[in-house]
């Protein structure tokens, strides 16, 4: 086999390796998924910011006895966690 078809497949089965296992690792570990498309917040620290969420993001806002909870992609979510801290807005 030619050097460079030769690199070219490890190349390409060292990425196919990486890739499995990434994959695999996000599928059996919950917590990570469950970590970066969600936040839990107290009841009262969203009250003067709810609305402008509604609005500048695509989440999910699901109130709970005590707790709200905002559901979104990882990217969302990001962005949630970004634009609250910048409204002064601790995040636990």
């Amino acid at each position: 086999m030619p050097i460079a078809k030769k690199f070219r497949s490890q190349r390409h089965e060292t990425a196919t390796s990486s890739l499995s296992t990434a994959v695999a690792q996000l599928v059996t570990d919950a917590s990570w998924f469950r970590d970066n498309t969600q936040l839990v917040l107290p009841k009262g620290r969203l009250a003067d910011y709810r609305n402008d969420l509604e609005r500048q993001f695509m989440i999910t806002i699901i109130d709970e006895q005590d707790t709200v909870r905002l559901i979104g992609s990882p990217v969302v979510i990001i962005d949630v966690r970004n634009w609250l801290t910048a409204k002064g807005i601790v995040i636990d």
